[in-house]
């Protein structure tokens, strides 16, 4: 809604003018009237409003003398003079002002007016978006390039007095395939909250700054109206992008002279959002330094997970490191990093079994993105890679049952049968029944159950997946017999994994 000043001497063209059109149907408000320059000026600092609507020739001060006055303070303000043909001379002083709007009086009409306002708003638009853009590169020249002087940034980028914070937003879990619409977020954030509240500007390709007055509150409020706002942000974000939102707090500010060094604090802080399944705010008060009890209990879960690789219990080692990430005792990175490079150095380490290439390769991706991957989507990665060592690497049966068990992992999203697995291996499925039954210690059937739902609860567990997307991806065909399979195998229910 762009608001507009009306300023004209004569009260029926005023009226009329105000009566032409039905301004906030196409999307425009009038927020005041004056009778003469000195009430315009008056009034626009008043209102601050879009659009200035003056006659040139008026009492006391007249439209060219607050124009120039106007654009003292805003010389991006936009102005449609109301004008007559006897005026020309006072016309040619405006071009030299800039102004290239005019309504001929006794022309005016419906169609003309809304013609001019949109071309005024079109302007608008085009000088909030430079306006925008020049600013955002300097922000981002500062602080993430650092290119450019912190002394080249104004205070106008938060145009408020008092203490100020700030939000460093991202992705959660970020990812280089989502599409940021910065215009359409960017309006939606004022649609919830006007400038004077929040300012939001693209910092990178997957990270914004949005700046929060928090001045006039009490300390102890702050957080819970930090927490508010963060609240609407994310709701919007999510309905624009399906996507989760996550969030660091920066440490006050009273000026941006403090803006690089808190840019810094604030950018390490929100490395923590691994810790988190999908959206989070993180303050610095919640990062907990490491206590001895803390270093006790991980260089304990070190020690059991080594000693379960050496005696080959594969899927004993998957539960254990399985618990512990998504059950992390204190939100520390160093202890999580310590603890995913023993387990991953342990397993590169293996000898016999030996690991084959493509899970080294997983191995060394999951240290390379160790600070952009949630602790639960390492978690799920590691298991795997377990289960897979236990699976492949470590024969337990027949080479004819290792390739039913084979082909169960690789079809189980389907409605296997027992004809199906007896055409695929070229064996009478009577001979397949009892052979499975015999070695595994289960049937087929329940063996392949067991199997869709061992996986299910690790995707479950990952955070990544509603449970009807679980329930299609472990091929089930409804909801509710998937968690009815669920709840009799694990005795729980699917939500409880979420």
């Amino acid at each position: 809604m762009y608001r507009v000043l009306l300023v004209e001497d004569i009260d029926l063209i005023r009226k009329d003018i105000r009566e032409m059109i039905e301004w906030k149907l196409h999307g425009y408000q009038i927020v005041g009237e004056g009778r003469n320059g000195e009430q315009g000026l008056s009034l626009y600092r008043l209102y601050s409003p879009d659009i200035v609507i003056t006659d040139i020739r008026m009492p006391i001060m007249n439209g060219l003398e607050m124009i120039e006055q106007i654009l003292r303070l805003n010389p991006n303000a936009q102005f449609i003079l109301l004008t007559a043909y006897e005026e020309f001379d006072y016309a040619k002083k405006a071009i030299s002002l800039g102004i290239s709007s005019y309504l001929l009086k006794h022309e005016l009409d419906e169609s003309q007016l809304l013609s001019e306002l949109n071309k005024v708003s079109e302007k608008l638009e085009e000088t909030k978006k430079i306006s925008l853009f020049s600013r955002t590169e300097l922000l981002r020249k500062v602080l993430v390039e650092k290119e450019t002087a912190l002394s080249l940034l104004s205070e106008d980028f938060f145009p408020w007095t008092g203490q100020t914070h700030f939000l460093l937003l991202q992705p959660s879990p970020p990812s280089g395939k989502l599409y940021w619409d910065y215009p359409l977020f960017l309006k939606r954030t004022k649609e919830i909250f006007p400038p004077d509240v929040l300012r939001c500007y693209m910092i990178t390709g997957d990270m914004y700054i949005l700046f929060i007055n928090t001045g006039g509150l009490d300390i102890h409020k702050e957080e819970e109206y930090i927490r508010r706002i963060f609240h609407f942000i994310q709701t919007a974000f999510f309905q624009l992008f399906q996507a989760f939102l996550s969030a660091a707090v920066s440490p006050p500010l009273y000026s941006f002279q403090h803006l690089e060094t808190a840019f810094c604090q604030t950018k390490l802080l929100l490395e923590y959002k691994i810790f988190f399944k999908e959206s989070c705010l993180l303050f610095s008060s919640m990062i907990q330094p490491i206590s001895p009890s803390h270093r006790r209990i991980q260089e304990e879960k070190m020690v059991n997970f080594s000693n379960k690789l050496k005696k080959k219990e594969f899927t004993l080692a998957a539960d254990l490191i399985n618990t512990y990430l998504c059950s992390f005792p204190v939100l520390n990175l160093d202890l999580y990093h310590d603890l995913i490079t023993h387990v991953t150095q342990d397993l590169a380490n293996l000898k016999d079994p030996e690991l084959p290439p493509e899970l080294l390769k997983e191995l060394w991706k999951i240290q390379e993105t160790i600070h952009s991957s949630t602790i639960f989507s390492v978690s799920h990665k590691l298991y795997q890679i377990l289960n897979t060592i236990h699976t492949t690497l470590m024969p337990q049966y027949s080479r004819k049952v290792e390739q039913m068990i084979r082909y169960i992992q690789l079809h189980y999203k389907e409605n296997i049968s027992l004809q199906d697995l007896s055409d695929a291996l070229g064996l009478s499925p009577l001979y397949v029944s009892q052979l499975f039954k015999k070695e595994v210690g289960i049937t087929l059937m329940s063996y392949i159950a067991k199997y869709r739902i061992q996986i299910a609860s690790q995707l479950l567990k990952s955070g990544k997946y509603k449970i009807y997307e679980v329930s299609e991806m472990v091929g089930y065909t409804t909801v509710q017999y998937f968690s009815s399979c669920f709840r009799k195998e694990t005795g729980k229910k699917p939500s409880d994994y979420c």
